[in-house]
């Protein structure tokens, strides 16, 4: 499901993405609203991946790589994906870290989707505690 609220890019992409999956590892991908995306990916065990993403103009230009924001950002596992998209910036997490699969909530749509939002919250503070400083 690909939600008509999320920027054309950020659903083309979405759409690009599942029509090349091998269809081994990407089970779906539910685009949640404007600002929040999850996939469910996996070969034996399934998990979920939790998206957000930004105009790369409200990003700082170093940042656009998720490893070069150097702030502590209380995101689950952290960071582990960033890609470029026109204009947006599309940042991720995984629940695919050792003892995930003993939390329930991990697998449960609505719970990593609050976890998109989190995410995006903190990277709007760092983003925001950063410019204080310059």
């Amino acid at each position: 499901m690909i939600s008509k609220t999320a920027p054309r890019e950020i659903q083309d992409h979405y759409i690009e993405i599942e029509k090349h999956s091998n269809n081994n590892r990407l089970e779906s991908i539910t685009v949640l609203d404007e600002y929040a995306a999850i996939c469910i990916n996996g070969y034996h065990e399934k998990y979920f991946c939790g998206y957000t993403w930004f105009k790369t103009s409200e990003i700082p230009e170093d940042w656009l790589e998720y490893d070069n924001i150097d702030y502590n950002l209380d995101i689950h596992g952290g960071l582990t994906y960033s890609t470029i998209v026109g204009d947006y910036v599309i940042y991720g997490f995984d629940c695919a870290h050792l003892d995930d699969e003993n939390n329930p909530n991990l697998r449960d749509e609505t719970y990593v989707l609050e976890l998109c939002r989190v995410m995006r919250s903190e990277i709007l503070k760092a983003i925001s505690e950063r410019n204080k400083i310059i």
